[in-house]
């Protein structure tokens, strides 16, 4: 998809098309961008607009407040935005947008003007464990295989439990990492069901097909 229609709603092609101009480090179309852009869409920080960015790795939104499981960051490298400047990382967490929409992975960058989607390829639908403010969630985009440190969040079990199963997050990939050992459970917040560790595991029946 062109990256040129995806853009805060309300804009004219022509500011789209100037944004996108901007986003990419070229010359906006007409002239100088400074003079040409929307300056009332754009002269601060939009509130709830996002705008999807074929060139950016990560999503990345100014509102550090908007974030929900909320890591502080101390260890992230800053990151370069598309003027080319580079700014520091403030926090890492998720978004909500609207009711299913769910975005992983934000970086927290108060010293940006804008909120950007990153286009990714299609994500991997192997489990990993995300872990936020001391709450471990069971995620997609982990990796098939390689077993060892690098990939011991990857990794699941099936278990008998009672008189049907459950599933376990207990990794044996590595001999020297510590790890934690629990079953998967499902954690509803604010109306969202989350998989996620827990004491309290979730059965699991299989039939035969």
């Amino acid at each position: 998809m062109d990256g040129e229609n995806f853009l805060i709603p309300g804009l004219t092609p022509s500011q789209q098309q100037q944004l996108m101009a901007l986003l990419n480090g070229q010359e906006a179309p007409g002239g100088n961008p400074s003079t040409n852009m929307a300056t009332s869409n754009f002269s601060g920080k939009t509130e709830n607009g996002w705008i999807v960015d074929t060139g950016a790795t990560n999503h990345i939104t100014h509102d550090v407040n908007s974030l929900s499981n909320v890591e502080q960051q101390h260890n992230i490298p800053p990151v370069q935005i598309p003027d080319g400047k580079t700014v520091l990382v403030h926090a890492l967490g998720q978004i909500t947008l609207g009711k299913r929409l769910i975005l992983d992975q934000v970086l927290g960058v108060p010293n940006f003007c804008f909120n950007l989607m990153a286009t990714i390829p299609v994500q991997s639908t192997v489990w990993k464990l995300n872990s936020y403010s001391g709450q471990y969630d069971v995620t997609t985009g982990g990796v098939e295989g390689n077993p060892g440190r690098e990939t011991i969040e990857n990794w699941f079990k099936i278990e008998k439990y009672e008189d049907d199963y459950k599933l376990v997050f207990c990794p044996t990939v590595c001999n020297y990492c510590k790890v934690i050992c629990k079953g998967v459970g499902i954690l509803i917040q604010n109306g969202r069901r989350q998989l996620t560790l827990s004491n309290v595991p979730f059965k699991v029946m299989f039939k035969k097909a």
